[in-house]
């Protein structure tokens, strides 16, 4: 991969124009890609060499800081191509945001040596520690569902700390890991998402951050990289993980639908004249356009306020993230009312249609995809009661991790 290639340029295409560029030649690989459990080299190289799979890094280091909004359009499109290619994108960008938020060596460490270096993750604590020594931790554990951890350079999971008030996320290169190939899922199989295990490896202190002040917006890397875009609250980028590729999966799937309806050996019977199945197309598309057109709006609302160096409230933050978790609810809507028409084949290995169900109900389990978790933080905080959400912490929270950051001179 050319570690020019990625360089903006002002006369550069958008990145929607860019990923649908990419798009036969990753749809053309997706069947592939299911096969061998992770994302085909070919499509890694497109997303990196159109500057796709930077567009969310640091110019610093080669990347765009790109619009959010526009980043989830473009993810969505390569979603539509193939689920697990859009995944392993929309993962690409979260991680490279995030790593804008740690300490500038640990960015110089990964992206200095290596612009095009690629981050997994696990986040989950999973009952998992890590122990506090001197100039760092001491980390052992297994983590599961690493996406992308077939192409990664670097690792970053979460883990508890005993003695600390939150969980800590913790860096590492792929060469202290032992990845276990057990990723044998229903849907969203070329994501790669194996388990990754460590055993008593050192994390020296610039590698790891306290969670409340990564969330509460008070990383050490702001100092440095001072765009809009990494002013945005977390919660609207991790959000965005399941959004996109369901999102995508579920206009495929209706598109898919619409073009073998009728005149193919899927679906039984022709549209025209059938109310029923008219009623529900449109009612498909009217929830995939909702999904859509709610996400961008939340997206560019949350950068607009960046630009103008606003904060949003935490009303408006809870409603970001209720409303973009909704994408995947949308996409499984569209399957579920219109899956029943297809005929008996359409459950063969050999259909698309099958495998774009899978791969929604995959997306759907997703944390970031869990509507009630989002419903209850957002109703309590528009009752006028005390509520948050691990990326978003209630205001005495916030503070106190502030001090925390302050007393760590990040701020």
């Amino acid at each position: 991969m050319s570690a020019t290639a990625a360089r903006p340029q002002a006369d550069r295409p958008t990145l929607v124009e860019r990923a649908r560029l990419l798009v036969p030649g990753i749809a053309e690989r997706a069947s592939e890609t299911e096969k061998m459990r992770h994302v085909h080299e070919d499509s890694l190289k497109d997303l990196a060499d159109s500057g796709l799979a930077r567009a969310l890094q640091a110019k610093v280091y080669g990347g765009e800081e790109a619009n959010p909004a526009e980043f989830f359009l473009a993810a969505t499109e390569i979603s539509k191509a193939c689920a697990s290619t859009g995944w392993i994108m929309m993962l690409l960008g979260v991680h490279s945001w995030e790593l804008a938020h740690m300490s500038k060596e640990l960015n110089d460490e990964i992206f200095g040596a290596d612009p095009e270096a690629l981050i997994s993750s696990s986040y989950n604590m999973q009952g998992n520690k890590a122990t506090r020594v001197e100039g760092g931790f001491r980390l052992s554990g297994t983590w599961r569902s690493s996406s992308g951890i077939h192409h990664a350079k670097w690792v970053v999971v979460g883990a508890d700390v005993p003695g600390e008030v939150v969980p800590y996320n913790f860096f590492f290169p792929i060469e202290d890991a032992k990845v276990v190939d057990d990723w044998y899922t229903l849907g969203l199989n070329g994501t790669g998402s194996r388990t990754v295990v460590v055993d008593d490896i050192f994390i020296p202190e610039h590698r790891a951050i306290d969670r409340g002040i990564l969330y509460g917006g008070f990383g050490p890397g702001l100092r440095e990289f001072t765009a809009p875009l990494y002013r945005l609250p977390h919660a609207h980028i991790y959000t965005m993980v399941s959004a996109a590729p369901a999102l995508g999966t579920g206009w495929r799937f209706l598109e898919e639908f619409k073009s073998a309806y009728g005149v193919s050996k899927t679906v039984s019977r022709s549209l025209e004249g059938d109310r029923l199945m008219l009623v529900r197309l449109a009612e498909a598309r009217g929830a995939l356009s909702a999904a859509q057109t709610v996400t961008v709006a939340r997206l560019q609302e949350a950068y607009d306020a960046a630009c103008r160096g606003e904060e949003l409230s935490t009303l408006e933050i809870a409603q970001a993230m209720y409303d973009i978790a909704q994408n995947g609810k949308a996409g499984m809507s569209v399957v579920s009312s219109l899956f029943p028409a297809l005929r008996p084949n359409a459950v063969y290995s050999s259909n698309i249609m099958q495998r774009l169900y899978r791969d929604l109900i995959v997306a759907r389990e997703h944390g970031t995809s869990n509507g009630d978790a989002q419903a209850e933080p957002l109703a309590m905080i528009d009752l006028g009661l005390a509520g948050g959400h691990l990326l978003f912490p209630p205001a005495d929270q916030r503070e106190a991790a502030r001090l925390r950051a302050q007393a760590k001179c990040y701020i």
